[in-house]
């Protein structure tokens, strides 16, 4: 029998906004995704946990890590949110990431493209007061991720 277990400690926030998930392909690839869900609202909660299981399962598919965001395009990502600009990628293997200015934040949005007739977009509004902690976190991932390539 296989188990997987995770533990998050919420600390004294009011909502538990890191994600895991585990999806194991057809082919038995397996994959792993664990977000940092930074903030804490029900809106930062849900989109989290719906990327952490869209991740896993489509690197599981395609048998690739970076099904995600590659760390080739961190550093553009954390400047537009640094500098709070429009920006996105196309060349993602599943879709499109876009960064763009919104009244209270930045709008993050993750476009999944299955195939032509098909496409799922996860959305979540980032708080101006989350936007900084938010690309710092990323760069501190970056760090960790330059760290494995080595």
């Amino acid at each position: 029998m296989r188990t997987y277990a995770t533990a998050q400690l919420i600390g004294d926030r009011s909502h538990q906004c890191d994600a895991t998930a585990v999806s194991t392909a057809p082919s038995g690839a397996r994959a792993y995704a664990l977000l940092d869900g930074i903030g804490s609202s029900d809106e930062i909660r849900d989109w989290t946990r719906t990327a952490a299981r869209r991740l896993a399962r489509t690197a599981a598919r395609r048998g690739d890590a970076e099904a995600g965001v590659p760390t080739a395009i961190l550093p553009d990502l954390i400047q537009a949110l640094t500098d709070r600009e429009t920006w996105e990628d196309n060349t993602l293997i599943a879709g499109a990431l876009f960064v763009r200015p919104d009244v209270s934040g930045v709008a993050v949005t993750v476009t999944e493209i299955h195939s032509v007739e098909r496409q799922e977009e996860v959305f979540a509004s980032l708080p101006e007061a989350q936007r900084l902690p938010f690309a710092s976190a990323l760069c501190r991932a970056l760090d960790v991720a330059k760290g494995w390539e080595d």
